[in-house]
């Protein structure tokens, strides 16, 4: 093992697992190490990695487990990296990836849909929306840079994303239903893996009492389009492929009282287009919030107020948005628009034929402004 190895994990997450594994905290060598136990077997968990035995006794552990559990350190190693983080798994099954195997340009696609994927969770364990039009919040935004790519792993082909979240000294089990203090980081896994259940449950229900109504009523529990239309782009990109998902919970929390795999056959795709049509639908009249450039200012008495067409990316799409503002936000929308600055808008939009329209604008807010 190489010190890059063991430098991967930290002690806290080796002292989780050999806990999570049943390993029997015995005592400790004062000011040196912690003393696990199980089946007759120690390992000695060191109290600072500034010790000069450190990496030596840190080998040792790796070894110790991997002989207990009968496979490779690598694989005990992969597994300390995770102790810390929730690991989604998403498995690819179909004649294409049948060797693990995948060509680069899907593979591209496949990882922009596992990116979506958890950008719909994120956004909605935020703020639970049928559909989410405008570009994520920063807060979505940061949140994302903090998930990784796990290495993938043989079985078809997997795409493993890692989750980091932040450990529960009490070790508590939470509950979607119950626990209202729920971190941010866990609430996004959760979010995922009852949407991803709920989607599961629904094709099902189509089968026996069909009814885009169970997609509408799972909205609260992390449905929505933009879900919907990741999981369907993996099966576009990769015709006659079945997905499985896995979430696999941190041991450093405890775990959700929720089913962790979804299954998708490759005859379920088009009940989750379908599912994303109606969910698109629901979402007009929604509040959001859009951000783009004025290109055209109109009104009869500035007095009165006026409108206004704001160019921004609608559903993924650069669109014309018309505004009817109030007499206060015009004067604003003039003066951004001659400050050449982007606008940010908040309010309820509509689809009127081809036309876009936002009349209950609630808030217009400069950005980029360098004066």
């Amino acid at each position: 093992m190489t010190k890059n190895q063991l430098n991967s994990f930290s002690l806290h997450d080796l002292s989780n697992y050999l806990r999570s594994e049943r390993w029997e905290y015995k005592g400790q060598y004062p000011d040196k190490a912690y003393v696990f136990e199980k089946n007759d077997k120690s390992v000695l968990v060191p109290m600072s990695k500034h010790f000069q035995d450190y990496y030596l006794r840190l080998s040792e552990a790796v070894r110790e487990i991997s002989v207990l559990e009968e496979r490779g350190t690598r694989k005990v190693i992969a597994d300390l990296q995770s102790a810390g983080a929730d690991t989604l798994r998403i498995r690819v099954n179909g004649p294409e990836v049948a060797h693990g195997l995948i060509s680069i340009e899907k593979g591209a696609l496949l990882f922009a849909a596992a990116k979506a994927i958890v950008q719909s969770a994120a956004r909605s364990a935020d703020s639970p929306k049928a559909y989410y039009r405008s570009r994520p919040s920063q807060k979505t935004d940061d949140y994302l840079k903090t998930i990784k790519l796990g290495q993938t792993e043989v079985g078809s082909y997997i795409v493993k994303i890692i989750f980091p979240v932040v450990p529960d000294l009490q070790q508590a089990l939470p509950t979607m239903e119950n626990d209202v203090e729920i971190s941010y980081d866990r609430k996004v896994t959760a979010t995922l893996t009852t949407a991803l259940n709920s989607l599961e449950e629904g094709i099902k229900q189509q089968l026996v009492n069909p009814s885009q109504q169970y997609f509408l009523d799972a909205i609260q529990q992390g449905v929505n389009a933009n879900l919907c239309d990741a999981l369907v782009s993996i099966s576009n990109a990769i015709p006659e492929a079945a997905i499985d998902t896995s979430m696999t919970w941190a041991r450093t929390r405890g775990k959700p009282t929720i089913k962790s795999k979804a299954h998708f056959q490759d005859d379920d795709f088009s009940y989750l287009q379908q599912a994303s049509r109606t969910l698109r639908e629901q979402a007009w009249g929604e509040e959001f919030t859009l951000v783009g450039n004025i290109t055209k200012l109109s009104s009869a008495d500035r007095l009165d107020g006026g409108e206004v067409t704001l160019r921004a990316t609608v559903a993924d799409k650069r669109r014309s948005v018309k505004l009817q503002l109030n007499p206060r936000q015009y004067q604003e929308a003039l003066k951004i628009h001659k400050a050449y600055s982007d606008v940010e808008i908040t309010g309820v939009i509509e689809q009127r034929g081809q036309t876009l329209v936002i009349e209950n604008v609630k808030e217009i807010t400069q950005l980029n402004d360098d004066a």
